[in-house]
C-alpha cells in the first residue's frame, strides 16, 4: 500500500512525441512503486529507479514499456534520493524523462520469547514491511550478516514460525528484506538444552520386536533408534518416531553383539541419551523373504489404482553438471527412461514442476494432470523441459499441492520429489508432509537427491522421507539416479508375525528380507495394507511370495 501519495507529472519530447511519468514522490525502501506513463513509441523503451546523480545511460531493476499502459518497480532497500527514469531502448539509453523519488528508511519489530527449547517451534509475532521477498530468520549470535537459517517469508502472516536449531545456546531473530538481504529488525532469543531418558529391556532376542519407554522433549522428528555400540549418529539398524506413542516398538537386530537404544533429535541426530543393550542370537537359523512382481517385462508391481506424481526439480542449480552433463539433461533422460520401461502404461501419472519458468520465482505447475500414462505423450513433454537460472526451489509449495493434484485418485498415492537442493521459498516441507499423510488418504513420499553434497541436507531429506513413510535415495551419477528412481517406484511390503508385529519390510523385486524363521503374512506396506499371501520361512532358506497385479 503507497502511503505517500504526491505526484510529480513530468514531460519530455522525442521525435516530436510527448512522454509523461507519473509516480509518487516518496516511498518506503523495498516497496512497491506503480509508475504510469503515456506517449512511448518504442515497445523497448524501460523505466527504472537509480540513485540521483547516477550516470545517463546507467540502470538497475527495470520495466518494459510495452507492458501497458503502467508498470510497477521495486523501490531500493537503503534510504536515500533516487530517480525514476524513462530511457529509450536504443543505446545508449538516453534519459526522456525522469521523476525525482524520496526513499524513507523501514524498520521491523519482532517478539520472540526470551527463551525456547532446542528443537521445539519458535513462534514469533512480528510488525514490519511486509514487502516482496521479506523474511524472518533464526541465526545464532554473532552470525555475519546476510546469512540465515530456518526462515519463513513475511507473505505467510504475523506470527512467524520457525524451527529451532538442537543446539542450544545465543540466538537471534532477523527479518531481512527480500532483494538485498538487509537486516532491519533483530530480537535476542536463548535456546535452552533439553535432556531424555530411556527405558528399555537389558536384552533381547535377534530379530524381535522390543518396547522402549521414553522421557524427553518428543519433538517433531525426535526418534528412538538401536545402534550399533558406539557408532556415529548415523548409523543405526532400526527406528521409531516419539509420536507413535511411548513406550515405542522397535525390532531387534538379526546380528547379535553389543548394542545401544538411543533417543536422537529429528533435526541433527543429536543423541540426547543412551541405554545399552544385549541382542542375542535367534532361536533359530534365519531365512530370507523375497517378494516378487512376476512381471516378464522388468516393470514395476504397482496396483491397478496406484496413483504416481513426479515432482520435478528444473530450477536454476539443476544447471550444474555432473560428469560433463547439466543435471536437468540427465534428470530429463532417467525419467523418459522410467516412464518408458519401469511404470506400467495406464498408471495414473502426474507431473509437477517447479523452476522451469522464470528466474527468482517460486512458481510450481502440474504440468500433467493425474491421467493414465501414456509413455510417448509424456516422453515428448519430457524433452522439452529446461532448467531456469536462478529460478528457486518450493518443494512445500509443490508438496501443499498434491493433494489438489491426486484429489480424483482411487487408491494408494505415491510421491516421488526429485530435487538436487534445499527449500529456498521460506515453506516447510515437513509440515507439508504431516498434512498429506493427515489427509486421510493413504499416501507415501519417497525424495530423490541428486548430486547432494551436504550431510545434514541429506539428513534433512532422509527425516522428511520418513515422515512421509516412505525412503530417501541418494544419487551422485546419471546411473545412480536411475537405479534409485526405479527404486522409488516399488512397492513397499512387510513381513507380520502371528502378533501382528511387522519383523521386516522391503521392496517388490527387491533384495530379499532377512528375518527369523517362521509363518508369516505378507502384505503391501502403508495406511490401507494389500494382502499378498501367507509364506512359510525357514531357516537358512529363501522363501519366494509373488504379488499380482
Amino acid at each position: 500500500m503507497l502511503r505517500v501519495l504526491p505526484l510529480a507529472l513530468v514531460f519530455a519530447f522525442t521525435l516530436g512525441a510527448q512522454v509523461t511519468v507519473q509516480a509518487p514522490a516518496q516511498v518506503q525502501a523495498g516497496q512497491q512503486v506503480a509508475v504510469r506513463y503515456s506517449g512511448s513509441s518504442n515497445v523497448r523503451d524501460f523505466i527504472t529507479i537509480v540513485a540521483k546523480g547516477s550516470p545517463e545511460g546507467r540502470y538497475d531493476d527495470y520495466q518494459y514499456a510495452r507492458d501497458g499502459k503502467s508498470v510497477e518497480l521495486r523501490a531500493p532497500e537503503t534510504a536515500g534520493d533516487y530517480e525514476i527514469r524513462y530511457l529509450a531502448a536504443a543505446s545508449p539509453h538516453p534519459t526522456l524523462t525522469r521523476s525525482p523519488l524520496k526513499v524513507t528508511a523501514v524498520s521491523a519489530t519482532l517478539r520472540p520469547p526470551a527463551r525456547v527449547a532446542a528443537g521445539a517451534k519458535l513462534v514469533v509475532p512480528w510488525e514490519g514491511p511486509n514487502n516482496k521477498q521479506d523474511f524472518i530468520t533464526l541465526v545464532r549470535k554473532g552470525t555475519p550478516e546476510k546469512k540465515w537459517g530456518h526462515y519463513v517469508y513475511t507473505e505467510r502472516g504475523s506470527p512467524a514460525t520457525l524451527n529451532v536449531p538442537d543446539e542450544p545456546g545465543d540466538y537471534e531473530v532477523r527479518y531481512l528484506t527480500g532483494k538485498n538481504y538487509l537486516t532491519i529488525g533483530r530480537a535476542p532469543v536463548t535456546v535452552g538444552g533439553v535432556s531424555a531418558s530411556l527405558q528399555g529391556p537389558a536384552s533381547v532376542e535377534g530379530g524381535q520386536p522390543f518396547t522402549v519407554k521414553w522421557n524427553g522433549p518428543g519433538n517433531a522428528q525426535d526418534w528412538i533408534s538401536v545402534a550399533p555400540k558406539g557408532g556415529s549418529a548415523r548409523d543405526y539398524e532400526h527406528y521409531a518416531y516419539t509420536k507413535s506413542g511411548n513406550p515405542v516398538t522397535i525390532k531387534a537386530p538379526l546380528t547379535p553383539g553389543d548394542y545401544e537404544l538411543r533417543y536422537q533429535t529429528g533435526q541433527s541426530y543429536t543423541i540426547l541419551a543412551v541405554q545399552p543393550i544385549r541382542v542375542g542370537p535367534p532361536k533359530s537359523v534365519p531365512g530370507k523373504l523375497r517378494v516378487v512382481s512376476g512381471s516378464a517385462d522388468g516393470r514395476v508391481g504397482l496396483a491397478l489404482t496406484t496413483a504416481v506424481e513426479v515432482i520435478l526439480d528444473a530450477s536454476g542449480s539443476m544447471l550444474q553438471r555432473v560428469g560433463g552433463k547439466r543435471r536437468i539433461d540427465i534428470a530429463r533422460e532417467v525419467l523418459t527412461e522410467l516412464v518408458e520401461k519401469t511404470i506400467p502404461a495406464g498408471t495414473p501419472l502426474a507431473l509437477r514442476v517447479f523452476g522451469h519458468k522464470q528466474a527468482g520465482s517460486c512458481q510450481t505447475d502440474l504440468e500433467q494432470a493425474l491421467a493414465p500414462l501414456d509413455p510417448v505423450r509424456t516422453a515428448a513433454w519430457l524433452a522439452k523441459v529446461q532448467a531456469t537460472n536462478e529460478a528457486k526451489t518450493p518443494i512445500a509449495k509443490s508438496l501443499a499441492a498434491v493433494a489438489q493434484d491426486l484429489r480424483s485418485a482411487r487408491g494408494e498415492r505415491l510421491v516421488v520429489l526429485v530435487t538436487d537442493g534445499e527449500e529456498t521459498c521460506g515453506g516447510d516441507p515437513a509440515a507439508e508432509i504431516e498434512r498429506l499423510r493427515a489427509g486421510g488418504t493413504d499416501l507415501r513420499v519417497n525424495i530423490v537427491g541428486f548430486a547432494i553434497a551436504d550431510q545434514a541436507l541429506k539428513d534433512t531429506f532422509r527425516n522428511w522421507a520418513q515422515l512421509g513413510g516412505g525412503r530417501y535415495l541418494d544419487a551422485g551419477t546419471q546411473k545412480e539416479l536411475g537405479a534409485a528412481l526405479v527404486e522409488a517406484v516399488r512397492v513397499p511390503v512387510e513381513a507380520v508375525n502371528a502378533q501382528g508385529q511387522v519383523i521386516a519390510e522391503g521392496l517388490v523385486d527387491g533384495a530379499a528380507m532377512e528375518l527369523p524363521a517362521g509363518q508369516y503374512t505378507v502384505r503391501t506396506r502403508g495406511s490401507a495394507p494389500r494382502a499378498i499371501g501367507q509364506v512359510t520361512v525357514k531357516p537358512g532358506e529363501l522363501a519366494v511370495a509373488t504379488m499380482k497385479r
